[in-house]
């Protein structure tokens, strides 16, 4: 039952660029993001704060948390 061939034929991933550079564009981006995460921790802190609506912190202060 499940010993058998499939119908479709796959493309090989050389054949798709865009494919390839989304992928190691994505990869890349992991690697960065895992070795120096600070200014993202502090982006996504200052978001948090500005959406809470609290007021009076800045990117400084959330640098210091």
């Amino acid at each position: 039952m499940y010993m058998q061939e499939g119908g479709l034929e796959v493309e090989r991933l050389s054949s798709r660029p865009a494919l390839v550079a989304a992928i190691g564009l994505a990869a890349i981006a992991t690697v960065l993001i895992g070795v120096y995460p600070q200014p993202y921790i502090a982006s996504a802190a200052n978001a948090f704060h500005s959406a809470s609506g609290a007021e009076g912190v800045h990117t400084a202060a959330a640098l210091d948390e």
